[in-house]
């Protein structure tokens, strides 16, 4: 199966990560930054072929004006499993840490937590199915190209997995406006997940019931919440810290 993926740091990390393969890289004609000619040099090496497009072709593929003059048709990024995270862990010699997001619908929020998951050195995104956006060419491109790095797991049944992980030897966080006590009161050296609802309406109930702890982020202004991306930086870089401590 084939897709797009566009934007130089999305094609280029492609290349780089040899997560999938590469059929033909589309570029605009007029496009001529280092960053471009790095990619076009990549293809040449690797013998795939590229095409010199107009802005308006390039936008009707990608249904958008934001792929930056470089599209690359590639195969679809594999899906990992359970197993596979955990091995992850268990291969760096460090306790699981996990993301797992419920019901996340805003591509480019999955996206930048992709991309920030990777910097903070999270093992594993887990990612229900249902009521969710896809690894669309909009993550992708969102992520910086963080997608091509991090395995990525969707499921069909949340609530199971969760039981899954926890039998596994895993903590689960929840992030819950209610919740109690504040984020940083606990401890994350512990083998862990965190796990973020939908923009909108938060953690479903049966997922909140799954958490072994429902931690929350004051605050101390006017809006009433956090967008979730802001939220789960938060929470992943207070893992980072106690475990770099």
């Amino acid at each position: 199966m084939e897709e797009i993926i566009y934007g130089r740091n999305g094609v280029l990390a492609a290349f780089q990560a040899k997560s999938r393969k590469i059929f033909r890289l589309i570029i605009l004609d007029t496009a001529g930054s280092q960053k471009v000619t790095q990619i076009k040099e990549l293809a040449f090496q690797k013998k795939i072929n590229v095409q010199l497009w107009d802005r308006k072709k390039m936008d009707a593929l990608s249904g958008t004006n934001q792929h930056q003059g470089v599209i690359a048709v590639v195969t679809k990024k594999k899906t990992a499993t359970l197993e596979d995270l955990i091995d992850i862990s268990c291969d760096r010699g460090e306790p699981s840490f996990l993301l797992v997001l419920d019901r996340l619908e805003d591509p480019r929020n999955l996206g930048a937590l992709i991309r920030t998951a990777e910097v903070a050195g999270v093992h594993g995104i887990i990612l229900s199915k249902h009521e969710s956006c896809g690894l669309t060419p909009t993550v992708a491109k969102s992520s910086a190209g963080a997608i091509e790095y991090m395995p990525i797991v969707r499921v069909s049944n949340l609530a199971t997995v969760c039981e899954m992980l926890k039998k596994k030897g895993l903590w689960l966080f929840g992030a819950d406006p209610e919740g109690d006590p504040y984020w940083t009161k606990m401890d994350y050296r512990l083998p862990l997940a965190i796990v973020l609802g939908s923009e909108g309406q938060g953690l479903k109930k049966i997922i909140k019931k799954k958490c072994d702890f429902l931690v929350s982020i004051p605050m101390r202004g006017v809006i009433s919440s956090l967008n979730v991306t802001s939220a789960g930086s938060i929470l992943m870089y207070e893992v980072v810290k106690q475990r770099n401590l």
